[in-house]
């Protein structure tokens, strides 16, 4: 990391100059002197013409402002927090959702909610309110998103026409999906073994968090009070647990090792940034649909990355400059000129993400899930938590452990996190 030393004078100094008024007031800045920024981000050569392409546009905008980037190498999460202890942290921090309450609860960012109101040239307007929401904690604005990640359902167009199946309708529910996944699935050879599914059943937090959440369910109260173990929940993971089991819809363990791109899979549910693993399929048509809804409405997942500003920066109001520029159109531009998620923006979301010609031919249900998603739980100890969800996961997915027992145990697991 490149450490910047501008501007900073040692105590010591300040004394020694203190008894030089004359020799003080006589020293002045230069009118056109600079002030640099370093901006902390994920290391690797897939992300570089993104930080060059985004630091070329601020700076042409400020020419006063000098951006360096800075990689850090190795698990990013892990590398932050030592720059952070050591006292070394970058100006500007990426921040991905889900570490968004960590950071704020261990000092580590600034409050943005107090400069947004005073910056008469930065408005919300426009930004997709979810996008905000997942770096809003505690009723504060924490970190400007980039763009975000949103969850559907990828399907397989060719494997739908050839079982007579139309692509599911905007509204269609959990029960639905269970429906059609039935008669996706298919022994193909005649061998006594099925070898196409209906569903990809990722047990990803991307997949059951909307399912719970669409039940009324959740994982923490609005008060951060642990509710995994309620009734909601128990009629979300029982319907889950018959993915593999009772409706067969999805592989149990042994039966399959394909993906949903060798094209043997009907559906599967993820988020936005598979497209650009799906964008290579030659082999089969596929389109996206909505995520189904349940008792309780329609939700999708949203997740995300944002730029927020170190509490230990020592340019607070250039960093303010930066960071929110990221809500411009310059930056949302690159963002979809580089197919690097979804632009917060939704003018450019709907003109140019969707576009006129839009591959596939529904990614406008990106932009309908956008309006109805909803992100993991804010609680600093959200990835601990995830671990303890996932220890159990496998139990209840496989048929080993009751939907009952799974959250009982879950919720216990949990509370000892939060007490």
């Amino acid at each position: 990391m490149r450490h910047l030393l501008t501007g900073r004078v040692s105590q010591a100094a300040v004394l020694a100059l203190a008894g030089f008024g004359l020799l003080l007031a006589s020293v002045q800045v230069p009118a056109d002197a600079k002030t640099t920024i370093t901006w902390g981000v994920m290391a690797g050569p897939q992300w570089e013409e993104r930080y060059n392409r985004i630091v070329a546009a601020f700076e042409k905008a400020h020419p006063n402002i000098d951006v360096k980037w800075v990689g850090l190498e190795g698990q990013f999460q892990e590398k932050l927090l030592t720059l952070v202890a050591a006292g070394e942290a970058p100006d500007v921090i990426r921040i991905d959702v889900e570490n968004l309450p960590e950071y704020v609860e261990g000092g580590i960012l600034e409050n943005l909610s107090a400069y947004m109101e005073r910056d008469k040239t930065f408005s919300t307007k426009g930004i997709f309110p979810a996008a905000l929401a997942g770096f809003t904690y505690k009723g504060k604005v924490w970190g400007i998103p980039q763009s975000v990640t949103v969850s559907s359902t990828y399907y397989n167009v060719d494997m739908f026409e050839a079982a007579g199946l139309s692509r599911p309708a905007d509204s269609w529910t959990w029960q639905d999906m269970v429906s059609i996944g039935k008669r996706l699935t298919r022994d193909l050879n005649g061998d006594g073994k099925l070898d196409q599914f209906g569903l990809f059943q990722t047990t990803d937090f991307v997949e059951w968090l909307p399912l719970i959440y669409s039940h009324g369910g959740a994982v923490l109260d609005e008060d951060g009070r642990v509710v995994f173990d309620s009734p909601a929940n128990l009629a979300a993971f029982t319907l889950y647990q018959t993915w593999r089991n009772s409706a067969h819809i999805a592989p149990r363990p042994g039966e399959s090792t394909s993906v949903f791109q060798d094209g043997r899979f009907g559906m599967i549910m993820m988020a936005d940034w598979v497209r650009q693993i799906y964008r290579n399929i030659k082999s089969f048509k596929w389109d996206i649909a909505t995520i189904p809804a349940g008792p309780k409405g329609q939700y999708a997942f949203i997740g995300g990355g944002a730029m927020g500003i170190s509490a230990q920066s020592r340019n607070k109001q250039a960093a303010w400059e930066f960071v929110k520029f990221f809500a411009s159109e310059d930056v949302q531009n690159i963002i979809v000129d580089l197919n690097v998620g979804v632009p917060i923006l939704e003018k450019i979301a709907i003109e140019r993400y969707v576009g006129q010609n839009p591959n596939p031919p529904h990614l406008i249900t990106v932009i309908q899930m956008l309006r109805v998603a909803r992100g993991a739980p804010q609680h600093p100890r959200w990835r601990d938590m995830l671990r303890a969800i996932n220890a159990q996961l496998p139990g209840l997915v496989n048929g080993q452990t009751s939907p009952s027992h799974f959250i009982s145990r879950v919720a216990d697991e949990l509370r000892k996190l939060v007490r």
